[in-house]
């Protein structure tokens, strides 16, 4: 596939709403890079060469800059309105329109490729023989995905019932489909295999109203419902949160503890191509 999902791009022009909504990542994920570029003898600068690849609004653009202070940065995202937004949101990262099939950047030019809440949209082969080209040899690429813990929460888990029912064909990350390219012989040859693995805790504190709308506005396949279905959608949403045995409790400054977990996958470019 080298087209962009319509699921995708229906969900993705949102851009305001992922802005302000979807959850941001963890220290974990720097924590991470920085071990890998240690072992690495890349002394972890702060100017290393690294792509923020399908950015979107930035979620780990911000991550990178602000926690992570590194000042090296290419942001690629195809869609318009996301890629303006994160123009607006950090005017000093390079923010580069482009696919995971045609990314302009020079050959061997980048230490660490990052692809946050994305891969599953364009797991494929070309994809991977892009990323390997813009890597510098035993350069890095690092897979990362938020999800809601369904283990940790009952409401969650009825909530993530509800609204992935309704997920048709589109790819999706907890499907683990996206793994099925790593089988591949000529995935082997470009980068080291088995996926490395790790999952930490990123929870977070919301409004009712927060995990409400965050379902309405940022889930791809709600959006793509005829406002009837969305509206049906709403009001089971807010039976399941209503209903007390669900474990739905707000604390005195009207905010719910949000369990989320986030997986961090990496693997190095093969040095030998």
């Amino acid at each position: 596939m080298t087209f962009i999902h319509p699921t995708a791009a229906n969900g993705f022009s949102q851009a305001d709403a992922y802005a302000k909504l979807r959850p941001t990542y963890p220290q974990a994920v720097l924590d991470q890079l920085e071990s890998l570029l240690l072992v690495n003898n890349n002394n972890n600068n702060k100017d290393i060469p690294m792509v923020d690849l399908a950015a979107g609004t930035g979620l780990g653009t911000k991550l990178l800059v602000e926690q992570g202070h590194y000042t090296n940065i290419s942001a690629i995202e195809p869609v318009d309105t996301m890629r303006e937004k994160l123009i607006t949101l950090f005017p000093q990262v390079q923010t580069i329109k482009g696919t995971s099939w045609n990314i302009p950047l020079p050959s061997k030019s980048q230490q660490v490729v990052f692809i946050f809440q994305a891969f599953h949209w364009f797991a494929d082969i070309k994809s991977l023989e892009e990323i390997h080209r813009i890597l510098k040899p035993e350069g890095y690429l690092i897979l990362v995905w938020n999800l809601e813990s369904k283990e940790r929460s009952q409401w969650v888990r009825k909530l993530r019932d509800l609204y992935e029912q309704y997920e048709g064909d589109a790819p999706q990350y907890r499907q683990q489909k996206w793994k099925t390219i790593f089988k591949e012989p000529k995935v082997n040859q470009l980068f080291d295999l088995p996926l490395k693995y790790k999952q930490t805790t990123n929870d977070m504190y919301c409004t009712k109203e927060t995990v409400i709308t965050r379902i309405m506005k940022t889930r791809s396949h709600i959006k793509m419902l005829s406002q009837k279905e969305q509206n049906e959608v709403k009001e089971q949403i807010k039976s399941i949160l209503d209903d007390s045995d669900n474990g739905f409790n707000l604390n005195v400054d009207g905010y719910v503890h949000y369990p989320h977990d986030t997986d961090i996958f990496w693997t190095q470019r093969k040095s030998l191509l």
